[in-house]
């Protein structure tokens, strides 16, 4: 709340939902979504060790497709060097894509690595209503390209995962790309 009234309402927050504290964590969000500065929920299955397709999660799928939340999600492919992300794996969140359609799903880091990104531009081409963010240390050669290329620049949305980097890094990223200036300012915010 800090941060949204020091930017003067240009900061805004998702609420996050815990899948081990379900009831609890849904009243919370319930409270709070009506409220400055929240525009969604996030989902976070590496953060909480509780795989994306789990039992758990199936309240807030449900409670975001009855009130047309935008639900954003971390997405990364299984790491050598971070074995937590088995359970954000990009094929995980399709069996609730697919029994609801209708919620919106932004894939944070697009899947993170090469194979995640793969799998997260199917599913973004595949989908309405996914969508790519190209948030975080996302080392893809080429990513803004491919992404606009394969699920177009409709489903790609700029994302810099402020606080823990400089914006200015997936900024470069987009205004460098090969890509035409009307999908940069799609990416950008358009």
């Amino acid at each position: 709340r800090e941060a949204f009234e020091k930017s003067e309402g240009r900061i805004l927050s998702y609420l996050v939902f815990n899948p081990r504290r379900p009831e609890e964590s849904l009243q919370a969000i319930k409270n709070n979504i009506h409220k400055e500065p929240f525009v969604g929920i996030k989902i976070h299955p590496s953060f909480h060790l509780y795989p994306a397709d789990g039992v758990g999660y199936e309240v807030i799928w449900e409670y975001a497709s009855k009130n047309d939340v935008v639900l954003l999600t971390h997405s990364w492919a299984i790491s050598p060097t971070n074995p937590n992300q088995f359970y954000s794996q990009v094929k995980l969140f399709e069996q609730y894509i697919k029994k609801y359609p209708e919620v919106k799903l932004i894939l944070g880091h697009s899947g993170g690595l090469e194979g995640g990104i793969r799998e997260a531009v199917e599913l973004a081409r595949i989908y309405p209503h996914v969508y790519l963010d190209i948030a975080g240390d996302i080392l893809f050669f080429g990513l803004i390209e491919f992404l606009v290329e394969k699920a177009g620049a409709d489903k790609v949305l700029f994302g810099s995962d402020l606080t823990m980097l400089d914006p200015r890094i997936n900024l470069g990223r987009v205004l460098m790309a090969k890509i035409g200036l009307e999908d940069k300012g799609k990416i950008l915010g358009l």
